[in-house]
């Protein structure tokens, strides 16, 4: 993952000077809304909250901030800003690891390390004049990402569950807070659970695409940068580009059951 200063710090930061050592009546109204919506039983309550970055390093937590009320913890949120969002990044090896787990065949492994390298080998030796883009890879070789999205299909629950909330050992977020600003404008939660469940739906025909989310190579140096830098063709990532009106849904969606 890439450290340091980016929007979703900047957001994070924010939720936690708009909570932390504030009672309810104290905390601006939006994020009052925010705080009610993960748990309604702490209205009229005098407890004050809490809030913190969650523990561990990017690449083993999917939970960016903890929050409590007194003592309780009420939520363990992940935090999504701007559009775009990249939501899970690893090593391609840990990810072909997770699908042996699921008893993906070798034959699908080979086709998805083959997209994954683009120079025509399953290892990624190929020299750099061999290495392709993925659109080429699409429109040249169709049956490779028909394999991976056949994969893709009949895994796409277990696969959004580990680009969401994280491998089976780590620290799963209880929700997603999402906001597109530093003032917290407009800011949402919904439960992790109802986030997983709407990208467990086939959305899309692209067989690249699981849910909402696109999975593709995070770097592929198609100029040889990982030959004279620290840049690395070694992760693979699932972005969610339509992760603010897909969150404004499944809200929609939540709060009309309710009623």
């Amino acid at each position: 993952m890439v450290v340091g200063e980016n929007s979703g710090n900047k957001v994070e930061r924010a939720v936690i000077r708009a909570i932390d050592g504030k009672q309810l009546a104290e905390v601006p109204s939006q994020v009052q809304r925010l705080l009610v919506d993960i748990d309604p039983s702490i209205v009229g309550r005098a407890e004050v909250f809490h809030a913190r970055k969650a523990s561990g390093t990017q690449s083993d937590r999917k939970a960016d901030l903890i929050i409590e009320c007194g003592k309780r913890q009420i939520a363990n949120p992940s935090v999504k800003s701007g559009s775009g969002n990249s939501v899970h990044q690893e090593n391609i090896h840990e990810f072909v690891a997770f699908l042996r787990s699921l008893r993906v065949g070798e034959s699908a492994i080979d086709h998805l390390y083959w997209f994954h390298w683009g120079d025509g080998t399953t290892d990624g030796t190929g020299p750099v004049d061999q290495r392709i883009d993925a659109r080429e890879i699409r429109a040249r070789y169709p049956e490779t990402i028909s394999t991976i999205g056949e994969v893709f299909d009949e895994h796409q629950v277990s696969i959004v569950t580990r680009a969401l909330a994280g491998s089976a050992g780590g620290a799963a977020p209880s929700h997603l807070v999402y906001t597109n600003n530093e003032a917290l404008s407009g800011i949402l939660v919904v439960p992790m659970t109802s986030v997983i469940a709407f990208n467990s739906d086939a959305q899309s025909d692209s067989d690249l695409i699981v849910g909402s989310l696109l999975f593709q190579n995070y770097g592929r140096c198609l100029q040889g940068q990982d030959l004279v830098s620290n840049k690395t063709r070694n992760d693979v990532q699932f972005k969610w580009p339509s992760l603010a009106e897909d969150v404004r849904e499944i809200y929609r969606e939540i709060h009309e059951q309710g009623n």
